[in-house]
């Protein structure tokens, strides 16, 4: 995917983070092409743990309830 395929992206967009993850930077990458994300870093989450943390259901919650008017 390249940053012109990025830019034509319209629809709303979360990045949802674990602390001790690696690859912040090529977030922060895609971040800046994508313009306004949603963005959330779990405390203490890893690539293998964030998923089962608390946070992770209730950011994607949070976010689908907000965005739902954009379908």
């Amino acid at each position: 995917m390249t940053a012109e395929d990025l830019r034509k992206c319209k629809a709303p967009t979360l990045f949802i983070f674990g602390e001790n993850e690696g690859a912040r930077d090529e977030i922060d990458a895609v971040r800046k092409v994508l313009g306004p994300t949603a963005f959330k870093v779990v405390p203490g989450g890893n690539h293998i743990t964030t998923p089962g943390k608390p946070e992770f259901g209730a950011t994607i919650v949070a976010f689908l309830h907000a965005n739902m008017s954009h379908s």
